[in-house]
């Protein structure tokens, strides 16, 4: 594992038939390995929430965690920044494999 990679554990907090109605689920995050207080362990987590709320979203019966290993370049760029995350949360949106 490299010093940027951290692999992350996210589950839901409550059943998917429970939380159905909501916009957004209840998540617990956490970090497997590596610094949790690192300068990116907020962009960490947020892809970690949202790609299973995404999936969540899309298969409302899926109960399983997501286990995600996750390594990203620093950038300065915010509007960059949230170009990367809307092209990776769409491809995975596109392309289910749950």
């Amino acid at each position: 594992m490299e010093n940027n990679e951290f692999p992350i554990h996210t589950s839901l907090d409550a059943a998917p038939h429970r939380i159905s109605t909501l916009d957004t689920f209840p998540t617990t995050t956490q970090f497997l390995m590596g610094d949790s207080n690192g300068p990116q362990s907020d962009m960490y987590i947020l892809y970690a929430t949202s790609i299973l709320q995404a999936i969540v979203a899309m298969n409302p019966h899926e109960t399983r965690p997501l286990l995600l290993g996750i390594a990203l370049r620093s950038i300065d760029d915010l509007a960059k920044g949230k170009k990367t995350f809307q092209q990776v949360t769409d491809l995975i949106m596109a392309n289910p494999v749950w």
